[in-house]
């Protein structure tokens, strides 16, 4: 995940404060990780908190 995506992402969770995100299955599993463990990665990344994550799609709102 490059830093403009974790940008991207932090400013739309400023406007939004929520967001649903489709994630590819090649980003998590070429890192050998589980999509649970890349949900709390994005969120640590993004200052967010992870709310949900439904097969590939990750919901993450910004913390109060």
């Amino acid at each position: 995940m490059t830093q403009e995506v974790i940008d991207e992402i932090k400013k739309r969770l400023e406007k939004e404060g929520l967001l649903k995100i489709k994630i590819n299955k090649n980003i998590y599993v070429q890192e050998g990780i589980s999509i649970d463990e890349f949900a709390r990665i994005l969120a640590q990344k993004t200052d967010s908190e992870v709310i949900d994550i439904r097969g590939r799609t990750i919901i993450i709102a910004k913390r109060k």
